[in-house]
């Protein structure tokens, strides 16, 4: 006979001024593993972090029924609930020495990186579990629960791939033996073979009676869930919806048969560790790339040679509009050719500043010609308009919700107006909307023979149609680099799964 762990009775909760959930009843059944979906801005971030303590409820309850009781119990304790949020991958980002950038400065790492240590003293800082018991419970969730490999545990995080983190995270969640697992966006930035073999570890915890509840975008659903919460957002209609959009001046054209820039002979490594291997690469101007590969793989390196965020860029074979790099122009000289999205830009996305306001300061900063200036909060408030975020204008950044602030840094992205613009999962967390929107998007300003895009995604159905090109990595070197070829790029991703 079921049991009930969680209940909801009427349950609204507000964001600001804004009601996100309203009069929202449900139960969650013990031992189960639920999803709570729906389009972006639905509230589905917020009522996990309602259930976890960490966001008011304005009204109504969330009732527990925690230690096997049929009896109402009070809140949860830190040992009974485990939560992961894999939005702002919090063992890494938010520690006290973080910065943006930091996966690529290998030997910054103070000591505080090494998985097993950190692991120890957030047992026990925040849970009181002392070094032995910690040690005990890890050998237990390594060894016999398999649910992460213990040599890992001697690596340093920056030296993780993103499935790995994952698993770390929730190897973190489950050191106090919770009762209840709390997950936030578990499947985000995961290749295709990494979202299977997680979700067989879920699985896994749920036969060791732990109830999953967690946060998902509808097509992230399947039919081993025991139940899908369906939360309704607000409907936006784009149809008739237009927005100004122009590239750099002609100031950027290059003699005919430049290449916008240019890799030779690329080789970056972390100790005796190759993250790439021998890279030779040119992109020239009209040319729109899909760069392709599973986690750790080496893209998120190979685009910060070209972004200049990593340390080794100036001292490899990297030509910018011509020249090789540390020919005299600094960092921010290339920077503002290129306008850039990424998941680790949303990490550290932290302001008090409204949309409007972000958007136009951080615009203006990239802009050499300030002549420009009086004209950006205009075209910024029409984007907000297009994307039907124009309400949000004067709201906080920081009020948004996950998939609206990602639409947020889209927009910065596409008001700097560079010859380049590289998107690294830009429809991370994004419902199909939303992702349609920016398909579409991208497909209009292909019309311009100079739009040059790279463009990263795990997601096939996500990839828009005016990609010209391809490249694939594996293990750090270029298994394919050539004109994009649909049933090509279907066998690699099948591979991967088979892998």
């Amino acid at each position: 006979m079921s049991q009930a762990i969680i209940q909801f009775k009427h349950v609204s909760i507000y964001r600001g001024h804004r009601c996100i959930v309203q009069d929202f009843n449900r139960t969650v059944q013990r031992g189960t593993r639920v999803a709570i979906t729906g389009p972006n801005g639905a509230g589905k971030t917020s009522l996990l972090r309602a259930i976890a303590g960490k966001l008011p409820v304005t009204q109504g309850h969330i009732q527990y029924f925690l230690n096997g009781s049929h009896e109402m119990t009070e809140p949860p304790k830190p040992y009974q609930l485990g939560w992961v949020d894999f939005h702002g991958a919090d063992l890494v980002f938010h520690h006290p020495d973080a910065f943006y950038q930091q996966r690529y400065h290998a030997s910054q790492t103070h000591g505080w990186v090494k998985v097993s240590d950190l692991l120890q003293e957030y047992a026990l800082q925040h849970l009181g579990i002392q070094e032995d018991a910690c040690n005990e419970r890890l050998n237990l969730l390594c060894n016999h629960w398999y649910l992460f490999p213990s040599y890992l545990l001697e690596r340093q995080v920056q030296q993780l791939s993103n499935g790995e983190l994952k698993k770390l995270l929730i190897l973190r969640a489950l050191l106090p033996k919770p009762e209840i697992l709390l997950l936030n966006a578990p499947f985000i930035g995961l290749d295709a073979a990494s979202r299977k073999q997680f979700r067989e570890m879920l699985q896994h915890i749920q036969a060791q009676g732990i109830t999953i509840v967690m946060e998902v975008l509808p097509d992230e659903t399947d039919d081993t869930l025991d139940d899908v919460i369906t939360l309704q957002g607000q409907e936006h209609d784009f149809s008739g919806r237009s927005v100004f959009f122009q590239l750099s001046s002609p100031s950027w054209q290059l003699p005919k048969g430049t290449p916008l820039f240019e890799m030779r002979d690329v080789q970056v490594q972390y100790g005796r560790q190759p993250i790439l291997k021998h890279i030779h690469w040119r992109v020239y101007p009209g040319e729109r790339w899909f760069i392709c590969g599973q986690n750790g793989s080496g893209k998120s390196t190979l685009l910060s040679l070209i972004t200049t965020d990593h340390p080794q860029a100036y001292a490899q074979q990297v030509y910018w509009m011509g020249k090789r790099r540390g020919s005299g122009e600094t960092i921010w000289d290339i920077k503002r050719q290129q306008a850039y999205v990424s998941p680790e830009m949303h990490y550290y996305l932290r302001t008090r500043q409204n949309c409007l306001t972000w958007l136009t300061d951080q615009v203006k900063n990239h802009l050499s010609d300030s002549n420009l200036n009086s004209s950006i909060q205009q075209e910024a408030f029409r984007h907000l308009q297009y994307w039907g975020l124009e309400s949000y204008a004067d709201q906080p950044v920081s009020q948004l919700s996950t998939g609206e602030q990602r639409l947020l840094l889209f927009i910065r992205a596409l008001l700097i107006r560079a010859p380049l613009l590289i998107l690294d999962e830009p429809c991370q967390g994004l419902d199909g909307m939303h992702r349609q929107q920016i398909r579409q998007m991208l497909e209009n300003l292909s019309a311009d023979p100079a739009f040059t895009l790279l463009y990263v995604t795990h997601d096939l159905q996500e990839l828009p149609g005016c990609i010209t090109h391809m490249l694939y990595l594996d293990k750090g070197e270029i298994t394919y680099s050539g004109r994009y070829d649909p049933q090509l790029a279907e066998r690699l991703f099948a591979s991967q799964v088979i892998a």
